[in-house]
């Protein structure tokens, strides 16, 4: 049984690759920049000292997160990385029906994966999420570019799933 579903996995993998085209090049390019942007905080701003960027709007405060959003789940880590490893995966194997050919589904998808695999890279080789922007002008808790891109690409598959059309065969 489980030999079939490796055989099952692997054949979705493959169809992966099929259609794939500049999320390509999106995908490494959003991971490169959070992993080039948080090895840039840890070697050049001080640990948990306020540095002002853009005033009154937007701010660094390097600190690492044990746990998830809002720092729920603190020391949580290794479920946490189960549930980005998992999450990461899921988004693999759905992907061509997830998008649909739809280039702005294709662009969520980027997004969240490289999200879900830029803070797991850091859970697994730091034992912490690092994390370092802020804004200044609300009380909103320390995030990352890989944060940002979860975000953003879930609150835009849920703008673009509400409103679009759902079209059905009806024969």
């Amino acid at each position: 049984m489980s030999f079939k579903l490796a055989k099952g996995v692997m054949a979705r993998l493959s169809s992966l690759r099929a259609g794939l085209s500049w999320e390509l090049w999106l995908l490494p390019f959003l991971i490169a920049l959070d992993r080039i942007s948080k090895n840039m905080v840890e070697l050049h701003l001080p640990w948990q000292v306020h540095v002002p960027f853009l005033p009154k709007l937007l701010g660094f405060y390097y600190t690492a997160n044990t746990g998830a959003a809002f720092s729920i789940f603190t020391g949580q880590n290794a479920i946490l990385a189960t549930i980005a490893s998992v999450a990461a995966i899921f988004l693999l194997v759905v992907r061509p029906r997830l998008t649909e050919g739809k280039t702005m589904l294709r662009v969520t998808w980027c997004l969240m994966l490289a999200g879900a695999l830029g803070n797991l890279w850091d859970r697994l080789t730091r034992g912490a999420v690092v994390d370092f922007l802020f804004f200044e002008f609300i009380n909103f808790p320390v995030f990352n570019i890989a944060d940002t891109c979860m975000v953003c690409g879930l609150s835009l598959y849920i703008l673009v799933t509400m409103f679009t059309p759902v079209t059905r065969d009806i024969s």
